[in-house]
């Protein structure tokens, strides 16, 4: 008995939802992308959601041999019944607190009097799938992937051949389903107290926790396993990082700018803007880091980088990188993360403004990170100060200090040579930067 339940211990077995309440969540890895699912507890809006995660899965099964790549770690989508909608399900995506939240809603009842309605379930979840799919994930080249999965294989086909769970489930349960572990409660069945006093065994002893970022770095690539996540196990692969791919490219971070005030007592910590093109897509990446953060990010979660003397030819250039902090990234022996940043790199004639910045910084010991509307490169930019997110802790590094396999080396451009000290022939960057022409020639 007890090895039986050590081994059970060691498989991980997830915990059961007896679906009691009134939604019942599935979930799933894919691609690294946590996807989940808030169904109404019912037949038909579970049988959607298990169709919606069984597709997406099968989706990315047979498009392995194209090079796909995340646009979130998160996403949600809530599967609802409405009196409202017609023959197919209604698929829609609105921004809750600066975050993409999908909602299917449906009729209650899948029944279909010809074979054209039958048809209707698969062709509406061709297109909902696909839409899914890309709001979580790009592939690199879009016209192959597409003509693969439209053409050639009709990879799309496949991944749908049985996705209408729906019907499937109708099927089996008839009009009598029982999904909730109250529904075979009886009140006429006995109760049985529980006696137990103490624990069935005692609690092991918690293992020291391992995080990503105080691993040791390995030297040159990655395995190839590795470097192939898409065909491994995505139970194993999990992508974690502030960045919402597409919500960036619609904001178009274009600059950085620093506020402080002079040294006196009561004075306010400094502050460090992110300046965006679009102030609305700006908006909404504060409101999601707010709601994923907190207005005050104590645990540094959130990390924002500094990076100095990135321009040979540009002494005072510098890079604002923003990333997951990946010393609160836990991981375990077998699985596979991966980050997202993103990047600003400064080009300004003196060092003054950062430098004035990182001293009242010091003195403070804290800063707010703030977003900022800069309509062009020649504008002046204007703070928007209601979305403001405390901070306590800020990286600074120079270039010439970066190593190989660092998260900071994608600042680094080959066509623009770092500042390398004169007294620092053997600088690290050296070797990096060797490194990463490696990988520029494959």
């Amino acid at each position: 008995m007890r090895d039986l339940r050590d081994h059970g211990v060691k498989a991980d077995y997830p915990v059961p939802d007896f679906a009691l309440g009134e939604t019942v969540t599935l979930s799933s890895n894919v691609l690294g992308c946590r996807i989940e699912l808030a169904c109404a507890n019912n037949l038909v809006s579970i049988g959607i959601g298990e169709a919606v995660l069984g597709s997406l899965e099968a989706l990315l099964a047979t498009s392995l041999d194209h090079r796909i790549l995340p646009q979130v770690d998160h996403l949600q989508l809530r599967i609802t019944p409405s009196d409202a909608v017609g023959l197919s399900p209604i698929l829609t995506f609105a921004d809750v607190e600066g975050e993409p939240i999908g909602t299917i809603t449906h009729r209650m009842v899948m029944e279909y009097k010809t074979k054209e309605d039958a048809l209707s379930f698969p062709h509406w979840m061709r297109d909902a799938v696909l839409a899914i799919f890309l709001r979580f994930a790009a592939p690199q080249d879009a016209e192959a992937w597409g003509k693969a999965l439209f053409e050639d294989e009709r990879a799309l086909d496949r991944a749908l051949t049985f996705s209408n769970v729906p019907i499937m489930l109708g099927n089996l349960h008839g009009d009598r389903a029982q999904l909730s572990l109250g529904d075979w409660i009886d009140p006429a069945d006995s109760t049985y107290e529980v006696k137990r006093t103490e624990a069935w065994s005692p609690a092991p002893a918690p293992e020291a926790i391992k995080t990503f970022g105080k691993m040791q770095r390995g030297e040159g690539l990655a395995p190839k396993e590795m470097r192939d996540a898409a065909k491994g196990n995505h139970s194993k692969m999990r992508w974690i990082s502030p960045i919402d791919t597409q919500k960036w490219d619609k904001a178009k971070w274009n600059g950085t700018l620093f506020m402080w005030s002079p040294p006196g007592p009561d004075m306010q910590p400094p502050m460090l803007g992110l300046a965006y093109e679009n102030p609305s897509a700006a908006k909404d990446i504060f409101k999601s880091w707010r709601k994923r953060y907190g207005d005050d990010d104590v645990k540094d979660d959130l990390r924002i980088t500094i990076v100095r003397g990135i321009s040979r030819d540009s002494p005072a250039a510098y890079a604002v990188m923003v990333s997951q902090n990946p010393d609160n990234v836990p991981i375990s022996e077998g699985n596979i993360i991966g980050f997202v940043s993103r990047i600003n790199r400064m080009y300004p004639s003196s060092t003054q403004n950062l430098d004035q910045f990182l001293a009242d910084y010091t003195r403070h010991g804290r800063y707010v990170l703030f977003p900022a509307h800069l309509p062009s490169k020649l504008a002046q930019p204007k703070p928007i100060f209601d979305l403001p997110i405390g901070k306590h802790n800020l990286s600074v590094i120079n270039a010439w200090e970066i190593t190989t396999n660092d998260m900071t080396a994608s600042v680094l451009d080959l066509d623009q040579p770092p500042l390398i000290p004169a007294d620092r022939p053997n600088a690290p960057v050296i070797k990096t930067l060797e490194w990463l022409k490696s990988l520029r020639l494959g």
